[in-house]
């Protein structure tokens, strides 16, 4: 009988109890953050139906969908059909993100939420996409939402919790980047492309921090794009991109006012808002060609960029229409957080999360035989100071108990533990701390 691999499935990873701790730290430091900034918590599903997640406007997304076949007697008919295709052994699959089941809970609970309806929602989403660098197949990913709100201050609020929760686990230096893709259909009009261009044109374009311009050019070719004018709409973006004054070069392009002093109101509101309450470098930027490849984006749109990470690791926007497939249109503004990404350049930067009080760990070592009682009892009182407390059965060779007891908590502090760690034997009056901070600890001939 072969040996069935250890390995988690491709683009699937373990997480150690360190980092999971740093990870919950982090992700309670957000909670803390978007509650006291008026979101409140829901959950969603992880499987929905492929009805609702193959049309919702995920772009690209869509074609990684992770799909559930049928079941019983369903799954059997399919099989036994003359033809079968994919999406006919089908009918659900796993959320691709947290933006479409968002859509779905609001249309189905409307009439029991606050209007507008501030949502913050954490969970993992799964996209069968290739494994790279940052990008898993499975992924946690931190949303918050406004439904029910189409002016800008729905905007100034996302960005200014999201730029406060990043500040509260420790990122600094980084830039928020917006625009409004209504700038950017104006500026496409201007070379030729049409709306019904718009959604290919801008999933392609949406790759140039991925992709050279020549291969996004060949791509746009390949789907039916003028090569010329793609070449030129490309080159104009770049040119704005990198002007003195974004918002002064776009009004030179004939942009409407009303959308350059919509995103100028956004910028300089989330600033003065923010001013002296972070701790965290970081600034608001126009960029004309911050895009987001969902299609379902309608206007206003975000990223956040550190130097440290290749791509975004934050991004959002406005996606007005899509309550409408629900029969419940409504306007809606959203950011969600790369929660992998950012835990990832943390590392990298070797910047820990601003982690809360560190724990004091003791581990109780009593003789099964008379110390039972004695030895919950002092767990127990442990535990009444907020302390951890576990309890372990004295080994016939009590020295190599204690060494490894010695191990355990170097290999703790080894990923980056801060704890205390501590024995006790039942019948002695102190603790003795393991792997201390000085570099001493506990003997084996204790």
């Amino acid at each position: 009988m072969s040996k069935v691999a250890v390995s988690p499935t491709r683009g699937m990873r373990d997480i150690l109890p360190v980092e999971a701790a740093s990870r919950a730290s982090a992700l309670a430091a957000i909670r803390s953050v978007y509650l006291l900034h008026g979101f409140t918590e829901i959950e969603t599903p992880v499987v929905e139906s492929l009805e609702l997640l193959a049309g919702g406007g995920g772009g690209e997304n869509e074609k990684l969908i992770f799909r559930i076949l049928k079941r019983g007697e369903r799954l059997e008919e399919a099989i036994s059909a003359d033809s079968i295709l994919e999406f006919d052994l089908a009918d659900t699959g796993l959320r691709f993100d947290l933006t479409v089941p968002l859509a779905r809970f609001y249309a189905a609970n409307h009439h029991r939420l606050p209007h507008p309806f501030r949502s913050c929602q954490i969970g993992p989403v799964f996209r069968a996409e290739r494994p790279q660098k940052g990008r898993y197949r499975q992924f946690q990913q931190v949303d918050i939402d406004v439904v029910g709100d189409d002016g800008p201050q729905a905007e100034v609020d996302l960005l200014t919790a999201a730029i406060s929760a990043l500040d509260a686990i420790g990122v600094e230096d980084f830039t928020v980047r917006i625009n409004d893709r209504r700038i950017l259909e104006e500026l496409a009009a201007g070379f030729g492309f049409t709306r019904d261009d718009f959604v290919t044109l801008f999933i392609s374009l949406d790759k140039l921090d991925k992709l050279s311009v020549g291969e996004v050019v060949d791509e746009l070719a390949e789907r039916g794009m003028d090569r010329g004018a793609s070449s030129e709409l490309i080159g104009a973006i770049s040119d704005l991109r990198t002007s003195h004054d974004s918002l002064l070069a776009l009004a030179e392009h004939k942009v409407p006012t009303d959308l350059l002093e919509r995103l100028l109101w956004i910028k300089e509101t989330t600033s003065s808002t923010l001013a002296g309450n972070t701790t965290s470098g970081f600034g608001v930027v126009v960029d004309p060609l911050v895009i987001r490849g969902m299609a379902y984006y309608t206007s206003s749109v975000f990223e956040v960029g550190h130097s440290g990470w290749g791509t975004s690791i934050a991004g959002g926007g406005r996606y007005d229409d899509m309550l409408s497939r629900f029969g419940r249109p409504a306007p809606a503004a959203g950011i969600s957080l790369g929660f992998e990404r950012i835990m990832g350049l943390l590392a990298e930067l070797g910047s820990p999360v601003r982690m809360g009080q560190s724990l004091t760990r003791t581990t109780v070592i009593y003789d099964p035989r008379d110390q039972t009682d004695q030895a919950a009892a002092i767990a127990r009182a442990i535990r009444s100071e907020g302390e951890v407390a576990t309890q372990q059965m004295r080994a016939k060779n009590l020295g190599s108990q204690l060494k490894r007891l010695e191990a355990e908590a170097l290999e703790q502090r080894s990923q980056g533990s801060k704890d205390r760690f501590f024995y006790r034997i039942v019948g002695r009056e102190e603790s003795v701390e393991l792997a201390s901070v000085d570099g001493s600890g506990a003997s084996a001939s204790d």
